[in-house]
């Protein structure tokens, strides 16, 4: 399965948002070991945008899944700004799906 990995450039950007460590669990994880979290999972509908995008170890992203979590308690490595953009993405993606509903195509 072809995954979508962002350019280098957007990589480091996303892990600026925990300082180059796992936004979860704060190891200094290998390039290999590096992923990218949908704060909104890709599942549920939740897209690239830069405040949807936060930095996990594959360990930790495995174990996440797309489980519903809150983001003050899952990414307690991740800088304050990062869930803060985080949480309006959601907020965001939230009011826009939620006038969809019920509405046939």
């Amino acid at each position: 399965m072809t995954r979508n990995r962002p350019k280098p450039d957007r990589q480091r950007q996303i892990w600026k948002k925990s300082n180059g460590v796992c936004a979860h669990c704060g190891k200094h994880p290998s390039s290999r070991e590096r992923t990218i979290d949908h704060f909104v999972p890709r599942s549920a509908g939740g897209g690239f945008d830069m405040r949807n995008l936060l930095p996990l170890c594959k360990t930790c992203n495995q174990a996440r899944s797309s489980k519903n979590i809150d983001p003050y308690v899952f990414y307690k490595y991740a800088l304050p700004d990062a869930i803060k953009q985080c949480v309006e993405y959601a907020k965001e993606f939230d009011e826009t799906h939620s006038s969809m509903s019920g509405e046939m195509y």
